[in-house]
């Protein structure tokens, strides 16, 4: 990675510092169980993040079309993941609902944020070639 990267990766884990701040802040975050909402929901994001991230280096192989559905597909099977994560942490273990979908969502902001900027200059990096 280059220097602007380790800058932008440092503005997102801020992202996610803010986010757990607003939980403080607005008294969301009350017990134990609220502090293990949100380092699950840290946990799932950063993981989501690292199989992105991984699979856009595999796809940039591929020609047009083949990218367009590994991209796809691959942002789609996540996403199930994702939502299967939020229905089985609120409906079967029964973590709190507003510190583990807030938390989730503003660490998903910003890792989407984060997975956006590396795809634009991965591509930029490909074009230049």
């Amino acid at each position: 990675m280059n220097k602007k990267m380790y800058y932008f990766a440092g503005f997102c884990f801020l992202g996610f510092i803010l986010t757990i701040y607003l939980l403080f802040y607005f008294k969301n975050i009350n017990n134990f169980n609220d502090i293990i909402s949100v380092i699950l929901s840290f946990i799932v994001v950063s993981i989501n993040l690292i199989v992105g991230i991984s699979s856009f280096k595999k796809i940039f192989i591929a020609d047009n079309k083949k990218f367009m559905v590994q991209f796809f597909g691959s942002m789609f099977i996540r996403m199930i993941f994702m939502l299967i994560y939020i229905l089985i942490t609120i409906a079967l273990i029964k973590l709190p609902r507003v510190p583990l979908v807030f938390s989730f969502f503003g660490f998903y902001l910003f890792a989407l944020i984060f997975e956006i900027y590396y795809l634009s200059v991965i591509t930029k990096k490909i074009q230049l070639r």
